[in-house]
């Protein structure tokens, strides 16, 4: 019989808030397979990567048999543009990305073309007001009333936090190679392009439930795809009734803000309702009346109906996050399944229960059928969704199946290297206090390494001797990393 992998060892580089695992999988102590899951982080210049990615390139001997991108987001792509001259130094071999990447898909290129409609329209209303809070004459209209000077400032912070919004999806900066091309594109040309023209390997387009390439070296270890769904529908649902964290509001699409930008506007795609709509006539009598004057300037709303940017920013973050390429990866031999969900929202995470989504395998000479509750069921190992963010994490769907008394998660969140406004919203209390039950304290985040919650310290202090002493000889932390060893 072949020899089967019976260890993984998964590294978490600490690289900020931002993903960047690899995988090394061996069988009788010998490494047979390696992998890596994105690489990215809301900060850090090239230097900063480069360090990171030569440290992956010594361990994994500068090879990498799979690269898995989970989605197009600054956070997990930016590394292979900012550290593109390390990786360049190592053997990448298959490539998988979301069925979303495809530029075949008919579904997929409807969506890119209204994602990027979108992220022009936010680029354009940060332009306007940051062009209203530069014009000394939009200044003077406040004058000097009281609390006016904080109402700019305000303002100023919230066209600031809509810039770092942005940066997500379409880093401003060009790259360093004078190609004109944002550090974004390049990232993704990388990964899409060169990679294959190097392996000459087309990279792979995972569908949730369709079966992925042979892996030479991983056999015993089985690959599920439970994401992204094949839904405009899914893909569009931030959060689903009864299955987020600390829920908070969603918000709808309006077309019609789009064209506010644009100045392209008809009766069906008015920024507000009908009722507040004028005639011709009327509409010209009230400009003269009200807004003709200075000393009616005051009503203006000038760069205030702006202000749905803010709204339009998640909604743009919140689907970009639901393209997520979702991975289980099994031992065969004893089921211990470890999950990577990316930055899933929650129309990614309710699509995998869906009855038709379900694979059949062999196990112990017998054809059995897997659904998403069997995997979630056996999880040891979940890579927090979204960095500990309140929809990242569903509930029912997820968390609260997962029954494993070894289950360890690791959260990508990292204070010194995170995006400002993220620090209003991450960690949700709910997320983590839940974790930290499920988990039996086992929670790692990359900038505390082991959280010391009061919560989680009393979790594990009702450790058995032989409990503890599986755990404390499970993982080591570096100031580079957190490494865990999950035997099969």
């Amino acid at each position: 019989m072949e020899k089967q992998v019976d260890q993984i060892i998964l590294r978490t580089y600490r690289i900020g808030t931002g993903d960047c695992f690899t995988l090394k999988f061996l069988k009788k102590g010998t490494v047979s397979f390696t992998m890596m899951i994105d690489c990215g982080s809301c900060k850090g210049d090239g230097d900063y990567f480069k360090k990171f990615v030569a440290l992956i390139n010594d361990d994994l001997k500068s090879n990498i048999d799979l690269l898995v991108i989970t989605h197009e987001h600054l956070d997990h792509i930016i590394g292979f543009s900012r550290a593109r001259s390390e990786f360049d130094k190592i053997a990448i071999g298959q490539v998988w990305v979301g069925w979303t990447e495809d530029p075949t898909n008919e579904l997929a290129a409807t969506l890119k073309k209204k994602y990027g409609k979108n992220v022009e329209s936010l680029k354009s209303a940060i332009s306007k007001m940051n062009g209203f809070l530069a014009d000394p004459d939009y200044k003077a209209k406040f004058g000097g009333e009281f609390g006016m000077a904080q109402t700019l400032d305000a303002k100023q912070r919230f066209a600031d936090s809509l810039q770092e919004s942005l940066e997500l999806y379409q880093e401003p900066l060009a790259a360093a190679d004078g190609s004109g091309a944002t550090e974004m594109s390049r990232a993704m040309d990388f990964v899409m392009n060169v990679l294959r023209a190097k392996s000459g390997q087309a990279p792979f387009y995972c569908k949730p439930g369709i079966p992925v390439p042979e892996l030479p070296g991983t056999e015993g270890i089985r690959f599920y795809v439970l994401g992204p769904p094949e839904s405009e529908l899914s893909l569009k649902t931030e959060e689903v009734k009864d299955d987020v964290y600390d829920r908070k509001t969603s918000v709808g699409d309006n077309p019609g803000f789009d064209m506010a930008l644009a100045g392209v506007m008809n009766e069906d795609s008015l920024p507000f309702l009908d009722c507040f709509a004028m005639g011709e006539t009327e509409n010209k009598a009230a400009k003269e009346k009200f807004f003709g004057q200075k000393e009616n300037s005051y009503r203006n709303i000038d760069c205030d109906w702006l202000n749905y940017a803010g709204s339009l920013a998640i909604r743009l973050e919140k689907y970009i996050n639901n393209t997520s390429l979702v991975l289980a990866i099994e031992f065969t031999s004893s089921g211990k399944v470890l999950l990577f969900p990316g930055d899933a929202q929650s129309g990614n995470w309710e699509s995998w229960h869906n009855p038709a989504l379900k694979w059949t395998v062999q196990k112990n000479g017998q054809e059995i059928t897997v659904t998403a509750k069997d995997l979630l069921k056996r999880t040891v190992f979940y890579k927090v969704g979204h960095h500990l963010s309140h929809n990242g994490t569903a509930s029912r769907s997820g968390l609260d199946l997962m029954e494993s008394p070894e289950l360890m998660s690791v959260a990508t969140l990292d204070y010194g290297h995170i995006n400002t406004i993220w620090k209003n919203t991450m960690p949700s209390p709910g997320v983590l206090g839940t974790l930290i039950s499920k988990t039996k304290g086992r929670v790692f985040r990359i900038d505390e390494a082991l959280i010391q919650t009061t919560e989680a310290v009393a979790e594990r202090a009702k450790f058995t001797n032989a409990e503890n002493e599986a755990f404390e000889s499970c993982y080591k932390v570096t100031p580079e990393y957190i490494e865990m060893t999950f035997n099969g």
